[in-house]
């Protein structure tokens, strides 16, 4: 919730209207305390310092060497890869199709997939994100 003008009258009703001897209210904006009396009024207002949380991620991508069509489920439409899966180095990720010929994706990292980036059948280019893997 924003600490705005309208927020505060809103607060302000809610005091008023459940007798409510004082509201107190802390986000991201900061604090507010509203307390009671014939015409409430903004007691105090705090500043919250923001504390920046660093994610530690172990993520990798694999990226597309190749142009075409990429998929990841086989002509019998069982896939080649799932997120959750195990990969190893060396597995078959699935195929890139250009002017005909297929060409067998093999992954370079081991971890399990979180992400599938892209859709069966999308093209990708050079340098594309397909797979996030973590380590």
């Amino acid at each position: 919730m924003k600490l705005d003008h309208h927020n505060i009258q809103e607060m302000m009703k809610i005091v008023n209207q459940y007798q409510l001897e004082e509201l107190s209210y802390e986000g991201e904006q900061g604090k507010i305390t509203l307390k009671a009396s014939s015409n409430p009024r903004i007691i105090r207002k705090e500043s919250v310092e923001k504390k920046e949380v660093k994610k530690v991620e172990n993520s990798k991508f694999i990226i597309s060497e190749a142009i075409g069509k990429y998929f990841f489920l086989r002509e019998n439409g069982k896939a080649y890869i799932e997120v959750g899966q195990e990969l190893k180095v060396g597995d078959t990720i699935g195929y890139v199709t250009s002017i005909g010929i297929s060409t067998p994706l093999i992954s370079k990292f081991s971890g399990v997939i979180e992400e599938i980036l892209v859709k069966n059948g999308d093209v990708i280019d050079y340098g594309k994100k397909l797979i996030k893997i973590q380590e």
